[in-house]
Order: C-alpha cells, then sequence, then structure tokens
C-alpha cells in the first residue's frame, strides 16, 4: 500500500435497535464537518436494507497524514465519540485499503496513484 497517495477506509459495524435516528443525526454532523476538509475527499454513509442496524461508511483520504488530521477533529464533536460508543451494539470494525478503480465519479481529485477506469489498467 501506498505510504504517499490516496488511502480509502471502510467502517461496520451495527447499532442498537432504535438508534438509527440518533445515529444518523450525529453522522450527518461528522459528515458535515468532513466536508471543510479538503483533504476528506469522501464519506458517505449506508445502511443495509435487509438489516438497518448494519451501517457502512465509506471514505478516501487524499493520504495517511489527511486520516491522521481526520483523526484529530473528532476533538471538534465534544462527546461524539463516547454518545456514539452508547449508540452501538459492536463497535465498528475499520478496514483501510488502497484505492485503484473508481467509476461513475471524477476521480481526478483523489490522485494520480488511482486508475481512473478499466481501460487504463490495459495500458498499464
Amino acid at each position: 500500500m501506498s505510504e504517499s497517495g490516496p488511502l480509502a477506509m471502510l467502517a461496520t459495524g451495527q447499532i442498537r435497535p432504535g438508534r438509527r435516528d440518533r445515529v444518523i443525526q450525529l453522522l450527518k454532523e461528522r459528515v458535515d464537518l468532513d466536508a471543510e476538509e479538503p483533504s476528506t475527499l469522501v464519506h458517505t454513509v449506508q445502511f443495509e436494507e435487509d438489516n438497518p442496524t448494519i451501517f457502512w461508511e465509506y471514505f478516501i483520504f487524499r493520504d495517511r497524514e489527511a486520516f491522521a488530521n481526520h483523526r484529530a477533529c473528532h476533538g471538534k464533536m465534544e462527546g461524539f465519540l463516547e454518545e456514539l460508543a452508547e449508540l452501538f451494539a459492536t463497535w465498528p470494525r475499520v478496514i483501510f485499503c488502497e484505492p485503484v478503480l473508481a467509476g461513475g465519479a471524477s476521480v481526478s481529485s483523489i490522485g494520480g496513484a488511482v486508475i481512473s477506469s478499466a481501460k487504463d489498467v490495459a495500458k498499464s
């Protein structure tokens, strides 16, 4: 995995029944804060259709330094992690990935290490 290129992160976990609206409210605050971070390129939140207590978050950061800055911003949201911990049935599992392909969206802002289409793979 590249130390200087973009970094993707997936997080998945389960929330306690009846807590979905509050989790969405808290995560919306976080997504809004991330929108102000120029190095947090993507942050999405999804819930599984078949089990609405399972959520997934997807992030793309400019690089590892951007991820470190993202973590530091949690301090701007007093009590954010503590309240989320009360709402989770299980603490999220976090997976780090190296972005290599993307479709349906511009990836030019993600950096030169990302292959923008499957056609580019054939050229390499």
